[in-house]
């Protein structure tokens, strides 16, 4: 348990409890673990020493258990609860001999009280994503092919979307069927299907918004 008595947030990213370990984040990006919850709103972070340390975060914003995996150690960088560490740069993905772990911030006048279980690296498994279905609101798109690891889709309208590999060079034209397959202004719900995978993939989601350009005149 960790009381913080303090009318401010404490913030605690260095130097935090850690233990020796035996290892290889080479191509294992992702972790996993089994965190017991009290919605506190305070951070977990887990710092894996692998040619330089990385943070995984877990926003303990939840009460129970949670069985929890996050793909890289770049995602806390996107996450205003946390962001992206001076420290953190220029490490890569190789040999672990070390992991840190601990509760990296707490909220104003609040006591954090969790249990962690089950922390291990994820290997990378070579997977596929098969006929899927894009969902936005009541409309889909429906891709006919497979769209293999390391590979993007790019939609930019009409009856074909491509397939591109990790440097954006175009590997196929997929076809596809629209109904509806608009989204409207504001928020919408979007959801992906598929054949079932083995393993199961993960799934990156970019999206480009189009609308009026915002310019920025010089601060004065």
């Amino acid at each position: 348990m960790f009381k913080n008595k303090r009318n401010e947030i404490i913030t605690n990213d260095e130097k935090l409890p850690s233990w020796s370990c035996d290892s290889d984040m080479t191509q294992a990006r992702g972790i996993g673990l089994t965190v017991d919850g009290d919605g506190s709103g305070a951070v977990l972070v887990i710092q894996p020493n692998s040619r330089g340390r990385r943070d995984y975060i877990v926003p303990l914003d939840f009460k129970g258990e949670r069985n929890i995996i996050i793909p890289c150690g770049e995602a806390a960088w996107a996450d205003a609860r946390w962001g992206w560490r001076m420290d953190t740069k220029g490490s890569q993905y190789g040999g672990l001999k070390k992991v840190s772990l601990a509760i990296g911030k707490v909220p104003p006048k609040t006591s954090v009280d969790i249990k962690v279980s089950n922390l291990r690296v994820l290997p990378e498994i070579p997977t596929a994503v098969i006929n899927p279905i894009i969902n936005v609101n009541s409309g889909s798109m429906h891709i006919t092919g497979k769209v293999a690891s390391e590979s993007f889709l790019w939609f930019q309208g009409g009856d074909t979307v491509g397939v591109y590999d990790l440097n954006w060079h175009k590997i196929a034209d997929l076809p596809v069927k629209k109904q509806n397959f608009i989204a409207p202004k504001g928020t919408v719900k979007l959801s992906l299907a598929c054949q079932d995978a083995n393993p199961t993939p993960w799934l990156e989601w970019q999206f480009f918004v189009k609308d009026t350009p915002l310019f920025l005149g010089a601060k004065k």
